[in-house]
């Protein structure tokens, strides 16, 4: 669901939502962490981390069902505004999609270093970041982006609409 997007969230969040798509696709609401690890190719320290992560999302999403009995992890009733709803939760928490935000709308017009302090990440991270971000969208794209205002805004909110940016419920303390 998710793959041509992948590049603006962060991998731990990116793994959150391979989880719960996994319980979507399938339909089987109950496995094993020895078959989450087979199915996400995971190490079970990973696969405890996500689940970890997800009982938190359970906490920001109402109708999100996921429990865990020793070994079995149960996720029921997941369906497509479920999903949506984990993606756009997931983007919220990604510093790549905050980075995204910061360098194509600036909310706050905030200075690189501005934003740095703001989201509590160092300049090394956010240049590594920034470079990453730049490289997965490729500098054939940028450049021709960059000639192109039109595509550049038309792309841009095809983003921050698919991330659901325009919902009421997309507000972050770092552009609120």
């Amino acid at each position: 669901m998710l793959p041509y997007y992948a590049h603006f969230i962060d991998d731990d969040q990116y793994q959150v939502i391979r989880f719960f798509e996994l319980f979507f696709n399938t339909r089987k609401h109950t496995y094993s962490i020895e078959q989450l690890q087979k199915n996400l190719g995971l190490s079970r320290y990973k696969i405890k981390d996500i689940i970890a992560n997800g009982t938190i999302l359970k906490e920001e999403i109402s109708n999100l069902k996921l429990s865990v009995d020793q070994n079995i992890v149960t996720c029921e009733d997941i369906d497509q505004s479920i999903l949506r709803e984990i993606i756009t939760q997931s983007a919220k928490k990604s510093i790549k999609f905050l980075i995204f935000l910061h360098i194509v709308l600036n909310p706050k017009q905030l200075s690189d270093n501005e934003f740095q302090a703001d989201i509590g990440i160092s300049s090394a991270t956010y240049f590594r970041l920034k470079k990453q971000l730049k490289s997965d969208i490729g500098s054939k794209n940028i450049n021709y982006l960059k000639e192109h205002e039109s595509q550049l805004r038309y792309i841009s909110f095809r983003i921050l609409e698919y991330f659901d940016f325009f919902c009421q419920s997309f507000t972050t303390k770092h552009f609120t």
